[in-house]
């Protein structure tokens, strides 16, 4: 039996599906594998009622989720100062990670967006313990503001970034980007750094857009409504998160 540790880094619920279509495809693939999860709340209770098995040592991790709820102003959240917010958070979770990797023996850990383990690995190339698999939907961060202090934090998070990206031997056994090669933005990660698109179309495979199973079942709008559980009312969708990246 092969042991993968499936590792939710996204803030909120946004990716916590599409992290369970992948586990449900390889499952199909390979009924063999065993599965354990590590991930933040609300996406851990998420997990938890689907029946997933998650670590105890979920319960050490640092609270993302929260900064950002707390930093979050007039329904908005500024990235790049969120990133250098939990830098240290991220440190410490690197050492629970590390005492994960050495105490259940994985075969295979994947992370979707787990920059916690990203910036591990650039600093110490040895803390990767098992093969590597990288989930990602946007390369780069952007500071969308005039604060000197948000583009210095972009272009050193950036540069971060691109070593990871260009690390030989790669420290990523696969880059899988949820998307296509279009959405990478056509520009560099900053100054003297590559060019976004053109390093992205290297390193990793676009496997375009995670659906649910039965999509199909979507598309017609009254029993979409039932199966979302919304009753005959007019219905109303407010988003206004803006993420600088």
């Amino acid at each position: 039996m092969k042991k993968i540790l499936f590792v939710n880094g996204s803030l909120g619920l946004g990716h916590v599906g599409r992290d369970l279509e992948i586990v449900k495809a390889l499952r199909r693939l390979r009924p063999d594998i065993e599965v354990s999860w590590m991930a933040e709340s609300p996406a851990s209770e998420f997990l938890e009622k689907t029946g997933e098995k998650l670590l105890p040592e979920i319960s050490l991790l640092y609270k993302s989720n929260e900064v950002l709820e707390e930093s979050a102003k007039e329904y908005q959240a500024n990235l790049v100062q969120l990133a250098m917010n939990v830098r240290k958070g991220w440190a410490e979770n690197s050492e629970v990670y590390a005492k994960v990797f050495d105490s259940y023996g994985f075969d295979l850990c994947i992370g979707d967006e787990t920059y916690d383990i990203l910036i591990e690995m650039v600093n110490d190339p040895t803390f990767k313990k098992c093969l590597f698999v990288v989930i990602y939907d946007f390369l780069g961060l952007d500071a969308s503001t005039w604060n000197p202090v948000d583009h210095i934090a972009a272009y050193v998070t950036n540069r971060l970034w691109v070593r990871f990206l260009r690390s030989e031997p790669p420290l990523a056994d696969k880059s899988i980007y949820i998307g296509e090669l279009e959405d990478v933005p056509d520009r560099g990660f900053g100054f003297m750094l590559p060019n976004r698109r053109k390093l992205a179309e290297k390193v990793c495979d676009f496997v375009g857009y995670i659906v649910p199973e039965d999509i199909v079942n979507y598309r017609d709008k009254a029993k979409a409504r039932q199966l979302l559980g919304y009753g005959n009312a007019p219905l109303v969708l407010c988003n206004r998160w803006h993420f600088s990246r």
